[in-house]
């Protein structure tokens, strides 16, 4: 869309830019069905206007019960492979506590890497502590 913007030397067109607000999207990250696998699920604040990304991860495994909540932030990037694709990089940190017997605790990185489709489903990995994930589905909700 262009709108005439008068200027007295001589007329100029400016070209509008769509504006893209920041959404919410939420999903999972692995096989949500195999209760041994680790599953991830995302609440990502989304400012596709600044390619950030910022929220909430709970990594589970259905096994033990055992969920480690933290908070992410990242980046979202154009796929070169694919043109409807996006390339997001999330990255936090969470503290991990000792067994008892041992005193003390120590950060643990957490990192993700998905290439999703404009409704967020594709394929990722990620990488936290001793779990390494890779080629795993990714879902949005």
């Amino acid at each position: 869309m262009f709108f005439k913007a008068m200027n007295t030397s001589n007329d100029i067109f400016i070209k509008r830019k769509a504006i893209v607000k920041t959404y919410k999207i939420k999903g999972t990250i692995g096989e949500v069905n195999n209760p041994k696998a680790f599953v991830i699920h995302f609440s990502l604040t989304v400012s596709p206007s600044k390619n950030i990304v910022s929220g909430i991860v709970k990594i589970r495994q259905e096994i033990n019960k055992q969920c480690i909540k933290l908070n992410v932030v990242g980046k979202i990037e154009s796929s070169n492979y694919y043109t409807n694709n996006n390339v997001v990089h999330l990255f936090g940190e969470y503290l991990v506590s000792l067994p008892p017997l041992t005193i003390g605790c120590y950060l643990e990185k957490f990192t993700a890497c998905l290439e999703v489709d404009n409704n967020w489903n594709g394929i990722g990995s990620f990488i936290s502590g001793a779990k390494n994930e890779n080629n795993i589905p990714v879902k949005s909700i």
